[in-house]
């Protein structure tokens, strides 16, 4: 497949392309902004779960990558990745065996999160199975009411790290949140997301202030792609006498997408002036497909359905087209858009005047990166004239 073009019909239908030129432009605007804020960042690896990312990743200075499991983290360890933060309480058997004997090396680092004392004792009885050189790091969620895992509140927070601090084989590293789970679209996100960012590091102070932080630095970490601006201004100002590492665990930039991370990113280059210096992220990925049949002059089908495409978050959107009978140029495609999918189907409403025939190649851009990299078992890196350079593997479970 390498050396194709992957929109003259020389691959089968539908296939998942990444634009290298996009990622490498995300992943310098990315950088940048970190740099600038002096924070790192640790990338969540769930969004594309394909290890030639990671390489990218890693290659481009994350030192840390985040994952949403142990089942991630071993895909991650075949990439390379050395110091792995698992966003998510460990609660599991295996996995929590698997953690304790891997890091007792000291050759692998890993962090995972506690928000409960049940939690914690899990953790501890298996670290303890295994000698190590240094106790095992644990960062405490802070939760919100209504929202997903994470104490609530400071009392709470306070209780999970006195029964940390009672474990010699673990060490209360710092605090981890997640403050996606507040919405654009809502008027007073912003006053929300900073007044929780704002009790995440009170709670750090008061913790710091117990002395439940026995470490030389804390850790702060959250971020996911909407509102990291907000994590970066905040936690990298954190006064907490101690020296903080702020960690944003963004999984999207990357690849970006043309629905509700663009929205996302329009609203943050307006509250942001550096950012809005850096340029723009870039959709990375298209899905292309074939129109199948023409049954309307108002109607085409194509060969791609919820099996493929993203669709919690917005439907597919046309906007390139191809003849690959006629070896024509790819074109815009204007005056279409996408009525409904099926598993296999996409239903696209067109003007009269449409040029689609049978056969013809249409280019869609997508909302929600997260919910396309699952539905295939990897996608074809191409370069700006569609030309195959490597093929990303993914691995979801």
């Amino acid at each position: 497949m390498i050396g194709r073009c992957a929109t003259d019909g020389s691959l089968g239908s539908p296939v998942a392309l990444l634009k290298r030129s996009a990622l490498a432009n995300n992943s310098r605007w990315m950088h940048r902004f970190a740099a600038h804020y002096g924070v790192q960042l640790a990338p969540h690896g769930k969004t594309s779960m394909a290890p030639k990312i990671f390489e990218m990743q890693l290659r481009d200075g994350s030192r840390w990558l985040s994952l949403a499991n142990v089942t991630q983290a071993q895909v991650a360890r075949t990439a390379g990745a050395k110091h792995i933060l698992i966003s998510n309480q460990v609660v599991n058997r295996h996995d929590l065996e698997y953690l304790a004997r891997e890091t007792s090396s000291g050759e692998f680092e890993a962090m995972c999160y506690v928000d409960s004392v049940e939690g914690v004792r899990l953790l501890e009885t298996a670290i303890n199975r295994y000698a190590r050189k240094t106790p095992f790091p644990v960062l405490i969620e802070i939760g919100v009411v209504g929202g997903r895992a994470g104490v609530r509140g400071a009392e709470q927070a306070q209780e999970v790290a006195r029964a940390v601090n009672q474990c010699p084989s673990l060490v209360l590293a710092g605090l981890a949140g997640y403050e996606g789970v507040y919405s654009p679209k809502d008027s007073e996100c912003i006053s929300k997301v900073d007044g929780y960012l704002h009790s995440v590091v009170e709670i750090a102070r008061k913790l710091r202030a117990e002395e439940h932080f026995t470490g030389d630095r804390i850790v702060l970490t959250a971020g996911g792609s909407k509102f990291f601006d907000r994590v970066a201004e905040i936690f990298s100002t954190a006064n907490l006498g101690k020296p903080v590492d702020v960690i944003l665990r963004c999984g999207c930039y990357l690849f970006h997408d043309a629905g509700i991370y663009e929205e996302a990113m329009q609203m943050l280059y307006e509250r942001n002036d550096f950012a809005r210096s850096l340029g723009k992220l870039t959709p990375a990925i298209e899905l292309w497909g074939q129109v199948q049949s023409r049954p309307e002059s108002v109607r085409a089908i194509v060969d791609i359905g919820r099996r493929e495409s993203s669709y919690d978050a917005g439907l597919p959107i046309p906007y390139l087209w191809s003849r690959p009978a006629d070896g024509q140029a790819i074109r815009t495609l204007g005056g279409s858009t996408t009525a409904r999918l099926n598993d296999q189907h996409c239903f696209l409403d067109l003007e009269e005047e449409s040029p689609l025939q049978i056969g013809d190649l249409v280019g869609f851009a997508v909302s929600h990166p997260c919910t396309v990299f699952d539905k295939w078992h990897g996608m074809y890196l191409v370069d700006d004239d569609y030309t195959v350079i490597d093929f990303i593997e993914t691995f979801f479970g």
